[in-house]
């Protein structure tokens, strides 16, 4: 494998990249279905945000810290576990 600027900004070559993402858009795609999001209300959430934030001060700076626990719970296990696997796979 060649080690040119374009696969290292990808992280890869770009079929494989482009394969990756399209079964992490599939997963993603399917838990929005499943949850009934959509793009819109993601937006819209995050708006309503920006304007808690804005508009009821420390309250706000609460809920955000909150949010940011929440999202944690979630995000820290996956990349605990992603590195763990990559981890065995170079063993």
């Amino acid at each position: 494998m060649s080690d040119t600027p374009l696969h290292r900004f990808l992280g890869g070559s770009p079929g494989s990249v482009v394969f990756r993402l399209l079964v992490i858009s599939l997963i993603v795609g399917a838990a929005m279905v499943f949850f009934n999001l959509t793009p819109k209300d993601l937006v819209e959430s995050v708006r309503h945000l920006v304007e808690s934030v804005l508009g009821s001060g420390i309250e706000s700076v609460r809920s955000l810290l909150l949010y940011v626990l929440y999202g944690a719970m979630v995000v820290v296990p996956i990349f605990l576990v992603v590195r763990i696997l990559k981890a065995l796979r170079r063993s």
